[in-house]
């Protein structure tokens, strides 16, 4: 138990390695980890490790190797009521042939989940897709909202800001000023949840207090 709770952490501190770009040193500790849990489990710490690999290749440009780990993540079966980053690798997956409602569904769950079990810190992982799927939509006002959380958030979720939602940060430039008012990390959550179940209005401001409306 101390091995594995030793091992959650370093994870923890993965995201702001990537961050600062320290991409070998979170290649080589959470390959290691993967491959251990590989063997004897436990199924959630493998399935957060593959996870970390996968955006560690997507952040250095490595499309076809980030794809692997991720679905080899989304086939780990983790413990009921266990927090996955499964629905949002799905939601990528139907967003991207085209089935944009379920991508929305499988978001807005994952979102609400985040929510009910106060693991705000994961709004940065969420927040990448959102923007990248609202923009894609034409939806420029709520990707600008969450791109402003982005940049704002911490040094991994700026770094994918700039990277990984970059053609959809583009979109966002072109259609005005982004807002100047950033949102916490619940807040970012909150405005998430809401844009995914319906169509808010244009000119629809975050909820900065991030409770419930």
């Amino acid at each position: 138990m101390e091995q594995d709770l030793a091992a959650f952490l370093e994870m923890t501190s993965a995201g702001p390695l990537l961050g600062i770009g320290r991409f070998e040193q979170v290649d080589a500790s959470v390959s290691a980890l993967a491959e251990r849990y590989r063997v004897t489990g436990p199924p959630t710490l493998l399935h957060w490790a593959l996870q970390t690999l996968g955006y560690s290749a997507l952040l250095q440009g490595g499309q076809d190797e980030a794809a692997r780990y991720f679905d080899e993540a989304a086939g780990v079966e983790v413990p009921a009521g266990t927090l996955s980053a499964g629905k949002t690798t799905a939601a990528r997956s139907a967003f991207r042939r085209g089935d944009r409602p379920r991508a929305f569904q499988l978001l807005r769950s994952h979102v609400t989940e985040l929510l009910e079990t106060d693991n705000v810190v994961a709004a940065g992982v969420v927040g990448v897709e959102f923007v990248t799927m609202m923009a894609a939509v034409g939806r420029v006002t709520e990707a600008a909202h969450v791109l402003r959380y982005l940049e704002t958030a911490n040094d991994f979720a700026a770094l994918a800001a700039r990277t990984l939602a970059g053609e959809a940060a583009a979109k966002v430039a072109a259609g005005g000023p982004i807002p100047t008012s950033p949102l916490d990390d619940r807040a970012a959550l909150v405005y998430m949840r809401d844009a995914l179940g319906g169509q808010p209005p244009a000119n629809r401001e975050p909820n900065l207090s991030g409770q419930n409306s």
